[in-house]
């Protein structure tokens, strides 16, 4: 129960942060998100301040997911805040294979997502430890 509060916690932050992102980035007027063609396109000459905010949300997704996760679990916490961030590196990997993305998008989320799982249940434990 609590990976799947965790990771329904992950996407809540996840959709937050994205819309930021396309708020502050809009795709080009006319483009069809269904449209995967299209979609590409447009993300090809999105600027990296778009692309940097899907990877925000990422990373913050898998951190507050991961952590919420960690807290409810009370045991293995490390280990349940990892799980929510696999999951959410699984659909960032899906994403990016669905829409072509930088390598250096690859590299980051790869790198930040679990990382910010593991700092998700480190922290989390550290509270359980002082409470």
């Amino acid at each position: 129960m609590a990976v799947f509060l965790g990771w329904a916690a992950s996407l809540v932050i996840i959709v937050a942060v994205e819309a930021l992102g396309h708020w502050l980035f809009p795709l080009p007027a006319g483009t069809e998100v269904w449209d995967k063609a299209a979609l590409a396109e447009a993300a090809r000459n999105l600027p990296v301040g778009a692309l940097l905010a899907v990877i925000a949300g990422w990373t913050l997704g898998a951190l507050g997911g991961g952590f919420l996760a960690a807290r409810l679990s009370g045991i293995h916490q490390r280990r349940h805040a990892l799980v929510v961030a696999g999951i959410v590196l699984l659909f960032a990997v899906w994403t990016m294979l669905t829409i072509p993305h930088p390598a250096w998008m690859w590299v980051a989320t790869i790198v930040l997502v679990p990382a910010a799982g593991w700092l998700a249940g480190g922290a989390a434990g550290r509270m359980s430890s002082v409470t």
